[in-house]
Order: structure tokens, then C-alpha cells, then sequence
């Protein structure tokens, strides 16, 4: 009997066994504490990256918002104010409150002018005549059988008005020769002083320190304002990455805080085996080389793999010393899904 004899190959593997796991996984967490308002994506959801997910009440940080957006707005007019020189409108309206005030205490420290007492008298003289016309009017009214009470206490009433209106007038005149108080004569002073401080302020426009002070201002509010973005950036829970929700652990309503899981999205379109390699074998293994994957849940099915990564340090599994390997692999139609238990032999010689 004649036997022929086949060269075959000879495989070196190793076994281990592991889980399958989405490529990348993130569980996500608000940075901010506050009520729950909106949950916008349901479990088993195809989400992309930059998507929002769940959205917290922000009613207070848009009102800290809009207050700070205020606020940067009139830093920024201040700003530009400080960095202005005066204009010549604006010089002209200090240069003139000057000189009033000045006129003012003139006025009160110089004797009258001729035109100022001729004035008072031609007052005084108007409201002796029109005293006299009332005189006569009552006087008229009173002798007229057909006036009545009324009438007659009326036309009175106007002759009384008159008489004070003279009285008015002579006071008038005498104050024209009233020697000032010394009162009045410091505030109007004052007045003066302050006038001309104000116009030496505008002059020296801009002032280096108070646009310093004006741009410290400024950036202080731009500062709050970034913070108040910032706090309604924190409200909002976004996808990192396109991929699916496998979790969400909130509901409407719920008071969360920083740290505090909300929603776990994973990347299923991409596949990984996780298994953890005994450190009597891992030298053995090379990323590269070929794997050969049978799910318990599929047992008919087998699928050829990839050793992609090799963890650089270890762990302890079950009081042994492993690291773990990382093998992607390509499903195809198969009903993979995470976390299915998966035997696997790598391929660490051919011969």
C-alpha cells in the first residue's frame, strides 16, 4: 500500500476568551448641576457627533447671560469714551459753564449796574399802575348798585394780588444793593472751581489711566460674559463622536450634578474584541497577526480578526497577571452585538 504524503501547514495558537466592545465608548456627564428640561434621544438611537442629547432649565443662565451681555456693552461705550478726545461741541459747552459760573460771581460781588436799577424801578413803576387800575376798578364795582357780592369781593381780591406785586418789586430793588453773605459768595465760588476742574478734565483727554482703568473694565465684563457662555455650554449634553445610545440614565425633571452619569454613547459601527492574555503567553503575540473568533451566541459562525493593540502594562484578572489585547474584526451580517462572550485563538506561528 502506497500512501502519498501532502505538505500541510502547522498553526501555533492561543486561546483565550473575551467580550466584544464598541470601538470607542464615552459615558457622558453634565459639568454643571440643574434640573433636567429636555431628553432628546431615546435608547438605541443613531446619534452624530455634536448632536444634543439632554438639556438642562437654563432660565436663570440665559437671564446672567443677557445681564452680562449688557454689561460688555456699556464697558465697551465707556472704553471708547475714554480713548475720544473732546470734541469741539463738548468744549464749547465746558468753556461756557465756565464763564456763567464766573458771571455769577460777578454778579453777586459788584455793585448793580445802572440798567439793573433802572430795570427794578421801571418794575416797580409798572406795578404801582397796574395797583392803581385795580384801585379804580374796585372802586367802580363797589359804587355800582347791581354788583354783586361776588363781583365785588373778586375786583378786591385783585387790588390785594396788585399790592403785593408791588411789594415784590421794591424788595427787588433793595436786594440790588444787599451786600453778599459769605455763604453765597463760597458756593458760587465752588461753582466756579468745579467748572473749571471739569474743563480741565476734558482738555487732558484721553487720560492713559483712564483708559487703563475703562479697559479693565472691559475685560472684566467680556470675562463675565464668556463665564455666563460658558455655564449655558455646560447646560447642554452633545454626542462626542457619531454613534449610539446605549444608555441614558436621567429622566425630565431630575436634579442632576457634576459626575453624575447621564448618558453612555458608543461607536457600534466599529467592533472590538477585548481579551485578557496571560502574561506566560502575551509575549508571544504581536500586533498584526491573525485571529480566528467563534461567538457562544453563534456557534456556527466563525470570524477572522486582527490583533490591532497590546496593552503596555497589566491587570490582575481573578488574582493573575493578564494584559490586555484589543482585535478588531469585521461582523459582516452577523447579529453581533456588545458584551456577546467570544473564544478566540490568535495565531502566533505558521509553520
Amino acid at each position: 500500500l502506497t500512501v502519498k504524503v501532502k505538505r500541510g501547514t502547522v498553526e501555533e495558537s492561543i486561546s483565550a476568551t473575551g467580550n466584544v466592545v464598541a470601538s470607542s465608548q464615552a459615558t457622558l456627564v453634565f459639568e454643571t448641576s440643574g434640573q433636567v428640561d429636555e431628553i432628546l434621544v431615546d435608547e438605541g438611537e443613531k446619534v452624530h457627533g455634536g448632536q444634543v442629547l439632554v438639556r438642562l432649565d437654563d432660565t436663570a443662565m440665559q437671564v446672567q447671560a443677557s445681564r452680562a451681555e449688557a454689561s460688555l456693552s456699556t464697558a465697551q461705550a465707556r472704553l471708547d469714551q475714554a480713548k475720544r478726545p473732546a470734541t469741539e461741541a463738548e468744549l464749547a459747552a465746558y468753556e461756557a459753564a465756565v464763564d456763567s459760573a464766573k458771571a455769577s460771581l460777578s454778579a453777586l460781588l459788584d455793585d448793580p449796574t445802572e440798567t439793573e436799577i433802572r430795570s427794578a424801578e421801571l418794575s416797580i413803576e409798572a406795578a404801582r399802575d397796574q395797583l392803581y387800575g385795580m384801585q379804580a376798578q374796585r372802586d367802580s364795582t363797589a359804587g355800582d348798585p347791581r354788583s354783586t357780592t361776588g363781583a365785588v369781593n373778586a375786583a378786591e381780591a385783585q387790588v390785594l394780588a396788585a399790592e403785593v406785586s408791588v411789594q415784590q418789586a421794591l424788595l427787588a430793588l433793595e436786594r440790588l444793593w444787599e451786600s453778599p453773605t459769605e455763604e453765597s459768595i463760597t458756593m458760587a465760588q465752588s461753582q466756579v472751581d468745579q467748572a473749571q476742574a471739569q474743563l480741565a478734565q476734558i482738555l487732558e483727554r484721553p487720560k492713559a489711566e483712564d483708559v487703563a482703568l475703562a479697559k479693565a473694565q472691559y475685560d472684566e465684563s467680556a470675562l463675565a460674559l464668556a463665564l455666563a457662555k460658558n455655564a449655558l455650554d455646560d447646560a447642554v449634553l452633545t454626542a462626542p463622536f457619531d454613534g449610539t445610545v446605549l444608555q441614558v440614565s436621567v429622566s425630565v425633571g431630575d436634579f442632576v450634578s457634576p459626575s453624575m452619569p447621564a448618558v453612555v454613547v458608543a461607536d457600534t459601527d466599529v467592533l472590538i474584541l477585548d481579551v485578557n492574555v496571560d502574561e506566560l503567553d502575551v509575549a508571544e503575540i504581536a500586533e498584526g497577526q491573525m485571529a480566528r473568533l467563534t461567538f457562544e451566541a453563534l456557534p456556527k459562525e466563525d470570524v477572522v480578526g486582527t490583533v490591532v493593540h497590546i496593552a503596555p502594562s497589566s491587570k490582575n484578572v481573578s488574582g493573575a497577571v493578564a494584559y490586555l489585547v484589543e482585535i478588531s474584526f469585521e461582523p459582516g451580517d452577523l447579529p453581533v452585538r456588545l458584551g456577546m462572550t467570544t473564544n478566540v485563538d490568535i495565531v502566533t506561528a505558521r509553520v
